[in-house]
């Protein structure tokens, strides 16, 4: 559990998912922009991403959990509870 830092890969097509990353995380674009990855399909290509999540107490950890843990938890929460069966 001693993990600092993710690096991590947004499609170039994920606009919104993008905008949300840089504006309310502490995520970071590493690459030059969109680089190829061929390896589900083809011409495919995608950002390379880093965010810091910080030691346990510290202000990232903090900023992690509330933009990124805490929606996504809740979000599952609320997937789990909708019938797909409608």
């Amino acid at each position: 559990m001693g993990i600092c830092n993710i690096t991590f890969m947004v499609d170039s097509k994920a606009t919104n998912l993008m905008k949300y990353y840089k504006k309310w995380t502490i995520c970071k674009e590493i690459s030059n922009g969109a680089v190829k990855c061929d390896e589900y399909e083809i011409g495919r290509k995608s950002h390379v991403m880093l965010m810091p999540m910080g030691r346990p107490n510290t202000y990232e950890r903090i900023k992690f959990d509330t933009c990124c843990v805490i929606p996504g938890k809740i979000g599952a929460t609320i997937m789990k509870q909708y019938d797909y069966k409608k």
